[in-house]
């Protein structure tokens, strides 16, 4: 493991690294643009900064290890390729990125979306959008940013796997998230 800290991006509250912040002592900075997501990482004894995940306030090349948990499912296409741009432009070469979201094209989410928005709709609530990404569009943003997808999967809460392939008939049932792990390489090609 690098002893470089790393950067939870768009992180909110912090909360999904937490435990493992805590339970094994991973030096994580976290990133947020959301002024009360910063100050919650801040209470839960996290570092954090306030920043644009689509135009990072972070040098280039200068992070060695990357996570994003559940953000791109809040986003249009044209950000999600922003975004990846972005990551891209920070990683160290030889550093990863490891991006999580919703696979809401599975029948799973597609149900339990349609049925808490019209939940939404009755308690005249705001209706949480959720875009879709599939894992073929974000490895093209990865490949257009000079990235290497080192691995992918769909991850099932309900089976005695832990993730199968993208492809993969449960994946479209009842798959939970899509996992990208990016890799920038060492060189670069010049251009």
């Amino acid at each position: 493991m690098t002893k470089s800290p790393i950067l939870d991006l768009a992180c909110g509250s912090g909360i999904m690294l937490l435990p493992i912040f805590k339970s094994i002592k991973l030096n994580i900075f976290c990133l947020d643009y959301n002024e009360n997501a910063c100050l919650d990482t801040k209470l839960n004894q996290m570092t954090s900064l306030r920043g644009d995940a689509f135009c990072l306030p972070i040098k280039e090349n200068s992070v060695a290890q990357i996570i994003n948990c559940q953000f791109l499912n809040q986003q249009i296409k044209e950000n999600a390729s922003i975004f990846i741009n972005e990551i891209a432009r920070i990683l160290q070469p030889g550093g990863q990125a490891i991006i999580v979201w919703r696979n809401s094209q599975s029948l799973l989410h597609r149900v339990s979306h349609f049925l808490l928005s019209l939940l939404d709709l009755l308690k005249k609530a705001p209706i949480f959008p959720q875009y879709r990404h599939s894992i073929n569009e974000l490895r093209q943003y990865s490949s257009t940013s000079g990235l290497i997808v080192s691995f992918e999967a769909v991850s099932l809460p309900i089976s005695n796997y832990n993730y199968v392939s993208s492809g993969n008939m449960l994946a479209n049932i009842i798959g939970a998230s899509n996992i990208l792990v990016l890799k920038k390489p060492q060189t670069t090609s010049p251009s």
